[in-house]
């Protein structure tokens, strides 16, 4: 099983439960709030204490991620060197590949 297919999975099931995340629920607007709390009608709430161990583990990969990511996106050069490593390590490999094909 790929992370795509087990990250598909967890968003595309329908759930018959909800997490409460305080911090999403601050930011949004009245009719949201509205959407949300129609879509949680019928729903049971979740700590991540009593989530499986599939979701504890996506919670965990997202959570690590999001660090990594916003430590890259944070420093202009550290954006600059995400972008030209990837760039120059395709250029170098034209440079030694395309003579061999």
């Amino acid at each position: 099983m790929t992370i795509n297919s087990a990250l598909y999975f967890k968003i595309a099931k329908k759930k018959n439960y909800f997490e409460n995340d305080e911090e999403q629920i601050q930011y949004m607007n009245k009719e949201d709030l509205a959407l949300l709390e129609d879509d949680r009608k019928d729903k049971e709430q979740k700590d991540h204490q009593s989530l499986s161990f599939r979701e504890n583990m996506l919670n965990k990969i997202n959570d690590w991620y999001f660090e990594k990511i916003t430590w890259v996106t944070e420093n202009v050069k550290r954006r600059f060197w995400a972008v030209m490593i990837p760039l120059i390590g395709l250029v170098v490999s034209f440079v030694f590949l395309a003579p061999l094909i």
